[in-house]
């Protein structure tokens, strides 16, 4: 693995995250596989997010003047020019051997231009479940088609493009979609390699307004493939 270190860029996001923007960078740090650059993308936090992220080192940290969790992935994206990218929230958490299993997999097939892996929910302790989570997807392992699992290679963005931040939620069901009707080749990792966590706050949870936008999402799908064929 020695030789196939230093390609990976990994872009971190978050905004008023102290809670859990400690957690997210240890799994960083603790990969078996070094990333050559971490940036951070600051939503203009007011809590005591930056002290954490100067407590790590070689950490870029990159102040957001727009809004959205996809445009700030947007921005770290643009800035990294390492040939692989990975993507974190800072509420997740990733399995040591995330890194290293996605870049092996991708350099053994070429062909690819990004994979995903598994993963599982996790409670932060006094949360409960919140309407639209099924109590199963606590249970077991599930397919992950969003930014946490992905690691991509950086021409998968010159050539699928960067997220559009439009929908207010949704937008990597977007990314993800515009890649199927392109054609472009990736791959769903058995492994589970994210722990993805369910809080009091969480986007990724508003069901209604994620249903909204995946209609929106499919009509657009929908108009692409006819433009195509």
């Amino acid at each position: 693995m020695e030789k196939r270190n230093q390609l990976a860029g990994v872009v971190i996001v978050v905004k008023n995250g102290d809670r859990f923007i400690r957690s997210a960078l240890e799994s960083v740090f603790n990969q078996d596989y070094k990333p050559f650059k971490v940036i951070v993308v600051d939503g203009n936090s007011e809590d005591n997010t930056l002290q954490i992220v100067k407590e790590f080192r070689d950490v870029e940290i990159l102040q957001q003047k727009g809004s959205g969790i996809y445009d700030a992935f947007n921005i770290g994206i643009k800035a990294c020019n390492a040939p692989f990218i990975a993507l974190l929230s800072s509420d997740d958490i990733w399995l040591s051997n995330k890194l290293s299993s996605q870049i092996s997999y991708m350099m053994d097939n070429p062909d690819l231009l990004f994979t995903n892996t598994h993963f599982r929910f996790f409670l932060e302790p006094g949360i409960e479940v919140p309407e639209g989570v099924r109590s199963q997807w606590l249970k077991e392992a599930l397919p992950g088609r969003n930014p946490e699992t992905l690691v991509a290679r950086k021409e998968a963005f010159e050539t699928i493009g960067l997220f559009k931040n439009e929908y207010a939620s949704a937008e990597d069901l977007d990314w993800f979609g515009r890649a199927t009707d392109l054609g472009i080749q990736s791959y769903m990792m058995d492994d589970v390699l994210l722990r993805k966590r369910i809080h009091d706050s969480n986007v990724s949870m508003q069901i209604e307004a994620n249903n909204r936008n995946l209609l929106k999402i499919l009509r657009r799908s929908v108009n692409r493939k006819n433009q195509l064929g």
